[in-house]
């Protein structure tokens, strides 16, 4: 378990440094890089939301 753990720590730390190469590269960074992770969580948000909604007008309510 703690090697689990231990190696989600590092895939998590891996991408963060994509967001410094990210913003190296990018043209505006102070621009491009907060609108980028905007979106992000609003696409994490509609995703769950979404598939919960999804859920919910499949579900039998007549039981």
């Amino acid at each position: 378990m703690v090697a689990s753990v231990a190696g989600g720590d590092y895939v998590f730390l891996w991408r963060l440094e994509l967001i410094g190469i990210t913003a190296a590269e990018a043209r505006d960074p102070q621009k491009s890089i907060p609108k980028a992770v905007n979106q992000v969580v609003c696409r994490i948000l509609l995703f769950y939301i979404g598939s919960l909604v999804v859920l919910l007008a499949l579900y039998p309510w007549w039981r």
